[in-house]
């Protein structure tokens, strides 16, 4: 989308300056903003530095006519570029992350019963199995992308803490990224997981955090029935989430930004 058919406009209250692309294709305003008072009275020079850059008078372009050639534009079409190689290594990695947690599940000396299910046919298909580990990663992917956009926790600091500290993706996402993790029979991770889990289903556990529960068959309670009693190693449970949480562009390993990611 070329910016010929579209302006851009600066606006700014005194504290906020925000960059908006505006287009009669879209269907929510774009834009950019700055918080110039957090970054003038945290001295954040990082971020300031970012804000000169990109607001620069030779970021612009002249008129309509060059509006296609400025920075500014080269900088949206590189952005939408890089949005659909993140989308493409997510699908691979959602991929990865099915069979890990597959794998983990079936291989795990406590799961007995799961492997017998599976080999039965009766009680668990293949695929019903596939379904509930898909319906995992979605659960997956749906927090991420929630508690990134702040759309779980109210105002209520305290509250925001505790969950952050104690419940959330992030914190696991933090574990998988490391590198000096590895197996060792451990399978406390995944119980820590289906607490967290149940603080969204329809009895409504979380309200002490101010939570409220996720309506639909994705968070509830019964919806993960061949999962729920078995045990992952840590190990497993880790490799699948750094498959969610990290991608390979150009070489170097990224984190997907879940707050900016389209929902599709």
């Amino acid at each position: 989308m070329a910016i010929a058919l579209c302006q851009l406009r600066k606006s700014c209250n005194g504290f906020r300056w925000r960059l908006l692309r505006d287009s009669s294709l879209m269907t929510r305003l774009t834009y950019i903003e700055f918080d110039l008072e957090q970054i003038l009275n945290g001295e954040n020079f990082a971020e300031f530095g970012l804000f000169y850059r990109l607001f620069h008078r030779s970021r612009l372009p002249e008129g309509v006519d060059d509006a296609d050639k400025c920075l500014l534009e080269y900088y949206h079409q590189e952005a939408l570029q890089q949005g659909g190689r993140v989308r493409d290594r997510l699908r691979d990695g959602v991929e990865k992350a099915l069979i890990q947690l597959g794998t983990g599940f079936l291989q795990h000396p406590s799961n007995d019963n799961l492997r017998q299910k599976l080999v039965a046919g009766t009680e668990l298909t293949d695929i019903e199995y596939y379904r509930q580990l898909l319906r995992l990663i979605y659960r997956l992917l749906f927090l991420m992308v929630a508690e990134f956009r702040n759309l779980l926790i109210g105002d209520d600091v305290e509250k925001a803490r505790i969950y952050r500290e104690y419940y959330s993706i992030e914190r696991l996402r933090e574990l998988a990224e490391r590198p000096h993790w590895r197996q060792e029979g451990f399978q406390d991770l995944w119980q820590g997981l289906r607490v967290r889990f149940l603080l969204f289903d329809e009895n409504w556990r979380g309200k002490y955090l101010g939570l409220s529960p996720l309506n639909g068959d994705l968070f509830g309670s019964y919806t993960l029935p061949a999962l729920d009693g078995c045990a992952i190693d840590n190990h497993d449970l880790l490799v699948a989430i750094r498959e969610l949480s990290l991608y390979q562009d150009k070489g170097q390993l990224r984190r997907v930004n879940y707050a900016a990611l389209d929902v599709e």
